[in-house]
């Protein structure tokens, strides 16, 4: 198996903003982008503030803080299953053939495949638990 790392570990909340002020002070993380739905997902300018993005009516949906060694994604909603709780994915690093790889044995065990390129896989597995792998963040 070749994953290098985990990317980020992502939680579910209701209000994204209250999250990202809560977990930058906890945790001491810098944002390191925001992101609303636009034809798949748009990062907004770092420098780019909550005020200047309500003003402009953008719907931010998802907010990735981090430090050195440790990445945490917010994605506003309310989670999809109960047995999921708070937890909305997690993501892997892995090179190409691992994704490949990856994806064969994700079939073959019944997760349901949510989205596929050669670089970039999302499924659930039968716990309930969605998981992403990706090569292009991870270089």
């Amino acid at each position: 198996m070749s994953f290098t790392r985990i990317d980020h570990i992502a939680l579910s909340v209701e209000s994204l903003r209250q999250a990202e002020n809560f977990y930058t002070c906890l945790f001491g993380l810098e944002v390191l982008c925001r992101e609303a739905p636009n034809e798949g997902w748009s990062a907004l300018p770092v420098d780019t503030g909550w005020d200047e993005a309500e003003a402009a009516g953008i719907p931010l949906q998802c907010s990735l803080l981090g430090c050195e060694g440790f990445r945490l994604a917010l994605c506003r909603g309310v989670p999809e299953h109960a047995s999921q709780g708070r937890l909305n994915h997690i993501c892997l690093c892995a090179d190409a053939a691992e994704v490949c790889r990856l994806r064969e044995q994700a079939e073959e065990l019944g997760c349901l495949i949510k989205v596929e390129t050669p670089a970039h896989l999302i499924f659930e597995d039968p716990y309930g638990v969605c998981w992403e792998v990706t090569v292009s963040r991870c270089k």
